[in-house]
């Protein structure tokens, strides 16, 4: 019983946010910000701008590519919430992007409402904890002071825009018959609905912040949308100012912060992740064949590795075990080509090439369904063999 108690504290506080906006006495739209969390920690990443790219600032606990919220160059806020569980369901036919990657897709690609809402309709969001975020809504603001929170509930997007300040808990603002998962939701927000007023300063804000927080409250935010700046209370700590364009005019690559010392820049670093590819097959021959292909991402769209595997063909069973490279194309495409030895192939060892072309969706989540061409391509002693295959699997990435 103890355990399972604690389990619903977790569920019931985890990512129990508050978030807000109001304009100053000057005009300036500001916006407030708890982030509840049961842990330490915490990045204030900074990713300049490049191409088609606006440059942002996203905090995340440890991955920008995960983030809580963030601001754009262009006075554009983004945040999100979490809500209680109502059914969501993925188009396969649509790229899929985990909830929280939508923050940084969004601050990049949007400078406006209606902007930032065009990207949702490009992908199809997946929640859920398994994928290392919950079901969330958004808050989107404009340095104009327009704002609009979106909310998936039962299958559908809702779109509730405002020209007033706009108040985000952990319940539906476009169902309040679904009942918040936290008992503190409608509390908090009531407290922030009765001390906003027109002219907040930013020491006010944190005054509503601090009487609205909780006891996981990791921290706590004041954005200036017009001017660009961020104030980052971490904890009991002291608050720091940063300024996106003083900080993007410094450094020309992507670096970070740590909450717990905000004064040690580091360079922001992609990760060298792997994957791990099972796959099967059935073609020419009468071959069948399982294996599998673990490959280290030298980006984002190569990989490189090793292949093992077994074949039961009409010329008996051999295995195969070699290097190959993939590179993916236009978001969807998949070849890759490899030098492969097969053993015991006709009772003897040799030595071929192996190919794939087909389709990989471009989905962000963990596993990753491809279909292929397959072409192996055996040079026998007495002759060259081909043996062409559909290749059907899962890559998984770490």
């Amino acid at each position: 019983m103890r355990t399972i108690f604690i389990m619903i504290i977790i569920q019931n506080t985890l990512f129990s946010c508050t978030i807000f906006d109001t304009k100053n006495s000057i005009g300036d739209i500001l916006v407030g910000r708890n982030f509840d969390y049961l842990d330490n920690g915490g990045e204030i990443n900074f990713i300049p701008p490049n191409k088609n790219q606006y440059g942002i600032v996203v905090l995340s606990l440890n991955n920008p590519n995960m983030s809580y919220e963030g601001m754009n160059s262009k006075g554009l806020f983004v945040a999100i919430s979490a809500v209680p569980n109502s059914k969501t369901t993925i188009n396969i036919l649509k790229p899929i992007r985990k909830s929280l990657e939508m923050i940084k897709i969004i601050l990049q690609k949007a400078s406006n409402i209606d902007e930032a809402i065009a990207q949702f309709d490009k992908y199809s969001i997946a929640f859920g904890q398994f994928l290392g975020n919950p079901l969330v809504h958004f808050k989107i603001v404009e340095k104009n002071g327009d704002s609009a929170v979106v909310e998936f509930v039962n299958n559908k997007r809702v779109i509730v825009k405002g020209k007033k300040s706009q108040i985000l808990t952990n319940h539906y603002l476009s169902d309040l018959t679904i009942k918040p998962d936290n008992n503190t939701s409608l509390n908090r927000y009531n407290i922030v609905k009765k001390s906003l007023k027109e002219s907040n300063s930013i020491q006010e804000l944190f005054y509503i912040l601090k009487k609205s927080k909780q006891q996981n409250t990791l921290w706590s935010t004041v954005y200036n949308l017009n001017r660009q700046e961020i104030y980052l209370k971490y904890k009991n700590s002291k608050t720091v100012k940063f300024n996106l364009k003083d900080e993007l005019y410094k450094n020309r690559e992507p670096f970070f912060y740590t909450m717990e010392n905000p004064n040690n820049k580091k360079v922001l670093e992609d990760s060298s992740t792997f994957q791990v590819r099972p796959h099967f097959g059935y073609g020419s021959k009468e071959s069948r064949y399982y294996g599998v292909r673990v490959l280290l991402n030298s980006n984002s769209k190569q990989a490189y590795g090793l292949e093992i595997a077994k074949f039961k063909t009409q010329n008996g069973n051999f295995s195969a075990i070699g290097i190959v490279l993939e590179q993916r194309l236009w978001e969807w495409f998949n070849m890759s080509i490899g030098t492969i030895g097969y053993f015991d192939y006709k009772e003897q060892n040799s030595i071929g090439l192996v190919s794939n072309l087909g389709f990989e969706p471009n989905n962000h989540i963990p596993f990753r369904p491809f279909i292929t061409y397959r072409n192996d391509t055996i040079f026998g002693k007495e002759k060259i063999d081909t043996i062409d295959s559909i290749n059907i699997g899962f890559k998984f990435k770490f």
